[in-house]
């Protein structure tokens, strides 16, 4: 099974604490699928989320909204199939008839809170685990690469200017 690299972006506003402890468990493009997960204790409610496929590709629209009254359980994950192929583990299945998660791993998926700001976004680096913070004025993101122990810790000032149409 090929994952591709996992990450999480910043949410600013209103959101920033309801979706902090999220972070992309997997994508798997062999399978049609993206695993989030939950590293807090407590649930979350992803009601109303978009999951963007081709985020940043505006001449493509694969966005899907997540159904009302999912949840993420604390420490838990949620599978969310496209529909493509057949997860019968998947908790969300949309309802694609054919591939929509490219192989090769130009896709940069991301899930948007329903205001639309940048919940999560993947990257396209191999084993790499992303997590950040927010608060009123800054960013602090933790990156780390499971292939050994090296570990970054980048500060960016506010953005919640930004279009939502960015690549991450």
């Amino acid at each position: 099974m090929a994952t591709i690299g996992t990450g999480a972006t910043l949410v600013t506003g209103e959101d920033a604490n309801a979706y902090s402890s999220l972070y992309f468990a997997s994508v798997t493009p062999e399978r049609e699928m993206v695993t989030f997960g939950n590293e807090s204790i407590h649930d979350v409610d992803v009601s109303g989320c978009v999951v963007a496929f081709e985020y940043g590709n505006s001449e493509t629209n694969q966005r899907q909204t997540i159904p009302s009254g999912t949840k993420i359980g604390g420490g838990q994950r949620l599978i969310v199939a496209t529909g493509a192929e057949e997860v019968p583990e998947a908790d969300v299945t949309f309802d694609y008839d054919s591939e929509v998660i490219d192989n090769d791993g130009n896709d940069v998926i991301t899930l948007l809170s329903p205001d639309k700001s940048e919940v999560l976004c993947s990257s396209e680096d191999e084993q790499t685990t992303t997590n950040s913070t927010t608060s009123d004025d800054s960013t602090t993101t933790t990156t780390s690469d499971d292939t050994d122990d090296t570990t970054t810790t980048t500060t960016t000032g506010d953005n919640s200017g930004e279009s939502d149409d960015s690549d991450c």
